[in-house]
């Protein structure tokens, strides 16, 4: 497979290695690069990567075909969190957003990002309101006249019987997610 990021064949060549914080002196530069980020054509043992993407933009980008123009491009992948890297990455080009993507690759040999970092704000923002209910309930389980019940009746009063779980906590979201940018 060709060069696939964005088309852009020589973006690594092009990629001003002082910008990197390599000297042209440094022997093992390209060694470096290669630990924190991956060539285009290097295949990922995971599913799931760190990527700078961008969503494409015609007056940015250029005219292309349809396929790309409803995608987020992928500029770099990255096999380890190095935010200096990152970083000196975002500061070519202040728009590229940092997220958990799944790359794929479409005929036109374009890499584009599925953004998955949605998923984890619902589930950090789910668990936040599940932890808040559990606080709620184990301090209402905690009055006296409560465990007095508890412990004549055998069972919790009504309002604080149930306690939250975790099985089931994406439930009651929708099975596909439109995110606006």
């Amino acid at each position: 497979m060709s060069n696939n990021y964005y088309s852009m064949s020589d973006y690594f060549d092009e990629l001003d290695a002082e910008l990197m914080g390599f000297t042209s002196d440094d022997s093992g530069s390209d060694d470096e690069l290669d630990d924190v980020v991956y060539e285009p054509e290097e295949i990922c043992p995971t599913k799931f990567t760190i990527s700078l993407c961008d969503k494409y933009d015609t007056q940015v980008h250029g005219p292309a075909n349809e396929s790309v123009q409803t995608h987020y491009l992928t500029y770099v992948r990255f096999k380890q969190l190095d935010m200096d890297t990152i970083n000196d990455f975002k500061s070519d080009c202040p728009t590229l957003q940092l997220e958990i993507t799944e790359c794929i690759y479409l005929p036109s040999l374009h890499c584009v990002s599925i953004i998955k970092t949605i998923w984890l704000k619902l589930i950090q923002r789910k668990w936040k309101s599940i932890c808040k209910q559990r606080k709620l309930c184990i301090s209402m389980r905690s009055n006296p006249n409560v465990i007095k019940y508890k412990e004549t009746k055998g069972y919790w009063p009504d309002y604080c019987s149930v306690y939250p779980r975790l099985n089931g906590i994406l439930s009651n979201l929708p099975r596909t997610l439109t995110t606006s940018t």
